[in-house]
């Protein structure tokens, strides 16, 4: 999948750059839109693992680490040059926050900027036209038009998912249109709403066939992506990410 071959990418630089930093007597801030390695980094430092196993844990080469001690605590080898982090995305904060429960703390500091109103306000909406856009340029080169779909948001009440709903309601209609979420919105909507896939009635089944996902997580699960397959009257399904890694439909491509 997208978010551990990313995993394993970033975390094979990020012990290049620990490396260059050591040997050049520098300091370094891992700067993530994700989530990929500062929790990783900050959990494997807390569960006082070696550098040997945080190595083997991203599948890092351990004949790169000359003189080195890999028996040695990860975080005693890292801290040296490691500040810590900031996060841009709130799927990273979230897995920071979770080790943080966890062990009542974290190894390094982490900023942020997800929660920040400019994340949050501007730049969700330019997400959201951005994300549109490229479904609909998709749509049209296979001689496809979006605003003839019947459309069903995964996330319906988040922040980007409230700017989708309120592009879509205008681009194919509130009538064809359906949000997902396991947040109530706080006045009754013009579209249809419900708790989780399971929920939509049938005649939403039959006639859904655009499903735009921005959870960060997979609810649309093996049995309801059968109960879609069996149910729908639509030649063609589309299903689009809101995210890099396409976790919403994580059960749909197993």
């Amino acid at each position: 999948h997208f978010f551990e071959a990313m995993q394993l990418t970033a975390g094979h630089l990020f012990f290049k750059m620990v490396i260059d930093c050591r040997q050049e007597n520098q300091s370094m801030i891992l700067i993530e839109d994700g989530g990929y390695i500062a929790c990783t980094v900050n959990r494997l430092c807390l569960e006082n693992r070696s550098l040997r196993d945080a190595a083997q844990h991203l599948q890092f080469p351990l004949g790169q680490l000359t003189n080195e001690d890999p028996d040695q605590p990860f975080r005693h080898w890292i801290s040296p040059v490691y500040i810590g982090s900031v996060e841009h995305t709130r799927n990273g904060f979230d897995a920071l926050r979770k080790v943080e429960d966890e062990y009542g703390q974290l190894a390094f500091p982490a900023s942020t900027i997800a929660l920040s109103t400019f994340k949050s306000t501007i730049e969700s909406r330019d997400v959201v036209y951005s994300c549109i856009n490229a479904v609909e340029s998709i749509m049209n080169g296979m001689g496809f038009s979006l605003s003839e779909r019947y459309a069903l948001v995964l996330g319906a009440q988040g922040t980007i998912g409230r700017r989708v709903m309120d592009v879509l309601s205008r681009r194919v209609g509130s009538d064809h249109l359906f949000g997902v979420d396991i947040t109530f919105p706080p006045e009754p909507p013009a579209w249809t709403w419900a708790i989780e896939p399971a929920a939509l009635m049938d005649d939403a089944m039959r006639r859904i066939d655009f499903i735009f996902g921005v959870t960060g997580v997979s609810v649309c699960k093996a049995d309801w992506v059968e109960q879609l397959l069996l149910s729908t009257e639509k030649r063609h399904l589309f299903f689009a990410s809101g995210s890099t890694k396409t976790a919403e439909f994580a059960d749909l491509t197993d």
